[in-house]
């Protein structure tokens, strides 16, 4: 809650003095979506060090990291672009 309430002070503080555009709406999906994925990961019957909540994890991760370049066309482009040079 701490973090939470230092985050939106600082926020509100530093629109008060100058204004970024920032897409407060998609980070605040983004951060949702995240906590929903732990929330599920943590929710399933797993044993964290056994190698099925490693894959799970693993795919969760791997979930998140496809709906972010899904939403974000410029970083999917640059990711495109990083995989051709190679």
């Amino acid at each position: 809650v701490s973090y939470v309430m230092m985050t939106l002070i600082s926020y509100v503080w530093g629109q008060k003095c100058y204004k970024v555009p920032y897409k407060v709406w998609v980070i605040g999906g983004y951060i949702v979506s995240a906590v929903l994925l732990c929330m599920l990961k943590n929710s399933l019957p797993f044993a964290p060090s056994s190698w099925q909540g490693a894959a799970f994890a693993c795919l969760c991760l791997i979930g998140f990291l496809a709906f972010v370049l899904w939403k974000e066309k410029d970083l999917r482009r640059l990711f495109i672009k990083l995989l051709h040079l190679r």
